[in-house]
Order: structure tokens, then C-alpha cells, then sequence
């Protein structure tokens, strides 16, 4: 079975992280795992995708907020201005 490096090492050869290593024998794939050798390339695949989908997810909701957020903070922004009661008043009616 094949499985994902996770930190360089010895082993037949030297491995470096990243690699991709197969491993016949069960026993030993599990030892290497414990060590934190090696991970199942397959659920390092899905996590990476998990988390990927979880990010955008988050990004997403963020910019909605921004968005819903947006609008009151032209209102803020104006109410200040019309409740100014030191503003000038214009000189002449025509201002």
C-alpha cells in the first residue's frame, strides 16, 4: 500500500517529506505511522480537501457579512453629519 512521507528518513532508501512510499507489510506501515513517518495517502488527500472546503466555506460567510455589513455603515456614517448641530448654517437663503 502506498503512503505519504511526513518526515524524512531511512528506511530502504531515504525518504524525504513529501515522497511517496510503499510498504508491503501492514505491521510495519502501522510502526511508521506511530513514529509519524508516514500518513495513508488517501486520508491525507481528504483531509487536505476537508479543510479546503471548510476554508472557502468561511470565506464565503465573510464576505456575506461584509456585504450586509456594508449598507449600515453608509447610514452611520451619514447620521453623524445630519445630527452636527455646531455645523454652519449657509449665509444666504440661496445655499
Amino acid at each position: 500500500m502506498e503512503y505519504k512521507v511526513t518526515k524524512q528518513h531511512w528506511g530502504d532508501r531515504q525518504y524525504f517529506e513529501g515522497d511517496t512510499r510503499e510498504v508491503k507489510v501492514k505491521s510495519d506501515a502501522e510502526q511508521l505511522m506511530k513514529m509519524g513517518l508516514i500518513a495513508d495517502a488517501d486520508s491525507e488527500k481528504a483531509a487536505a480537501q476537508a479543510q479546503a472546503k471548510a476554508e472557502k466555506e468561511k470565506a464565503d460567510a465573510e464576505a456575506e457579512k461584509a456585504k450586509e455589513a456594508e449598507p449600515d455603515a453608509k447610514e452611520e456614517k451619514a447620521a453623524p453629519k445630519a445630527q452636527n448641530k455646531m455645523a454652519k448654517k449657509p449665509q444666504n437663503k440661496a445655499e
